[in-house]
């Protein structure tokens, strides 16, 4: 058996777009077969950054918010959009720091994906941050009301099999945080 190969992209032509926000495209591509696809549309958000940060005694920082996509409150991760030509990881200390109030603390990255490999979508990339402790109050300016949350690692899997995560890319942060 041999592996897939990869489309050839004929032409791309952006039909709407909100700078740093949204593009949406559509691809004239040619598949391995020699079929023309005419329109294959593509979505692209904003790439991202999505931290598992625990504080000195292993509580893992959430915030439990109201989340307009999903339609109700959940638990999340700290997260939050890439600014033109930032590195991630300044990204993922901006937006901690932001949205919780808590830095230091040694960092690693975990890794990234691409959201929807059907449309793009965006890429998230993920990071760990151990030991961060409480520098300033939160001042996220977001559009929704917060609280922050510490979950004890006891409480970590109770609160995933209850549904209260409600992004899937915090999941997969959290798994790849297991190592």
């Amino acid at each position: 058996m041999t592996a897939p190969k990869p489309w050839r992209l004929l032409a791309r032509e952006q039909k709407f777009a909100v700078p740093g926000r949204l593009k949406i495209a559509v691809d004239r591509v040619e598949l391995p077969d020699g079929r023309v696809i005419d329109d294959y549309w593509r979505v692209e958000l904003f790439d991202h950054v999505v931290i598992v940060a625990t504080t000195p005694d292993g509580s893992l920082i959430c915030e439990r918010q109201y989340k307009h996509g999903a339609g109700r409150v959940g638990l999340t991760l700290p997260a939050g959009h890439i600014d033109e030509n930032e590195p991630p990881l300044l990204a993922a200390r901006r937006e901690l720091l932001e949205e919780t109030g808590h830095g230091g603390g040694e960092w690693r990255p975990l890794g990234d994906c691409v959201v929807s490999a059907t449309q793009y979508a965006s890429r998230a990339y993920f990071f760990e941050a151990k030991n961060v402790v409480p520098t300033q109050p939160p001042a996220s300016g977001d559009l929704e009301e917060m609280q922050i949350v510490l979950l004890p690692p006891e409480a970590v899997r109770a609160a995933i099999k209850a549904g209260e995560f409600i992004v899937a890319g915090d999941l997969a942060a959290l798994m790849l945080a297991r190592g």
